[in-house]
């Protein structure tokens, strides 16, 4: 049973996953007439913190705290330096 929740709990729980359930309640908000403005706010939230994941360096800096303990498993063959 664990097995089986724990791929949606870890989804929905992750940055990106919180940035697409706030942008898919502020779509689906913003349809309503009572709700626009905040639905507009969430959608924009929502947007805003994806694109900040996305573009800046805190993804590195967050992923910077996983990849330091651990060597590549793979090394790139080192290039000739021409190009065919």
């Amino acid at each position: 049973m664990m097995e089986f929740l724990k791929g949606p709990i870890e989804t929905v729980f992750s940055p990106v996953g919180i940035a697409v359930i706030l942008t898919g309640a502020g779509i689906i908000l913003s349809f309503t007439r009572r709700w626009r403005r905040a639905g507009t706010r969430v959608l924009i939230s929502g947007a805003l913190l994806f694109l900040i994941l996305l573009l800046t360096p805190i993804s590195q800096y967050l992923m910077l705290g996983l990849e330091k303990h651990y060597q590549p498993l793979l090394r790139p063959p080192k290039s000739s330096g021409t190009l065919l």
